[in-house]
């Protein structure tokens, strides 16, 4: 049994809403972060019951990419220059998560 990695695509969410309330970002960026954490939320509470085969790869990727995000969205807290790339990044993985939920071979 696999399953996307909760815990730290919730994190993800948190932290692109706190991104989107720091006042050092323009309105733009702001709004950007805002969706999306808005799209990561909404992929969460569709793919947070499903459950995959064991080693499916798309799932494993997932699972990277939600690792990859959560680094890039903390390191954006810090470098506001990197900003766009890590909501384009949470943009992806909110499609990508999407695409993989026809994937599950159950839901809880």
């Amino acid at each position: 049994m696999l399953k996307i990695d909760s815990v730290t695509l919730t994190q993800c969410i948190e932290e692109c809403f706190a991104l989107a309330r720091n006042p050092r970002l323009s309105e733009e960026q702001a709004t950007n972060c805002l969706v999306a954490g808005k799209l990561l939320r909404g992929a969460l509470l569709n793919i947070i019951s499903a459950i995959f085969k064991d080693g499916t790869q798309e799932v494993l990727e997932a699972n990277q990419n939600i690792t990859e995000l959560n680094q890039k969205l903390k390191q954006a807290g810090n470098d506001l220059s990197t900003i766009s790339d890590a909501t384009g990044a949470a943009a992806s993985l909110a499609s990508l998560l999407g695409n993989i939920l026809g994937l599950a071979t159950a839901f809880v």
